[in-house]
């Protein structure tokens, strides 16, 4: 009984580090969706209507990896600051440079948006 013990615990051991060591670490940050949201989703504006009253995620990103993110992502990113950054006044003043950056379609992404023509990316 005292070998299976030996043998046994030393294994369990090792398969629940492994369990946890290969457990992808969830990067959310529904900080940024929430801000976007309050500043920009209202009802009645053109971006509301394109959007159907619904936001999400590939607003500011390309696909289903996170770490893609589109024009409109990259101009949040840039000023953002740290990469995890929850300040709310922080995150406001990044929406609010990036509406001011222009898109490759010639308009400022504060434009786009007044108008309903910033659309997720797929």
């Amino acid at each position: 009984m005292r070998r299976l013990a030996l043998f046994t615990f030393p294994l369990a051991m090792l398969a629940a580090w492994l369990l946890v060591a290969s457990q992808q670490s969830a990067e959310a940050r529904p900080q940024y969706k929430t801000a976007w949201d309050q500043t920009y989703l209202k009802e009645g504006t053109p971006i509301y209507q394109a959007l159907a009253g619904k936001s999400n995620c590939n607003i500011c990103h390309e696909g289903k990896d996170r770490k893609n993110r589109n024009e409109y992502g990259a101009a949040i990113g840039k000023n953002i600051g740290t990469k995890d950054n929850k300040d709310n006044t922080a995150i406001a003043e990044a929406l609010q440079k990036a509406a001011a950056a222009k898109s490759s379609e010639g308009a400022t992404f504060g434009e786009l948006i007044e108008q309903g023509k910033l659309k997720p990316t797929p």
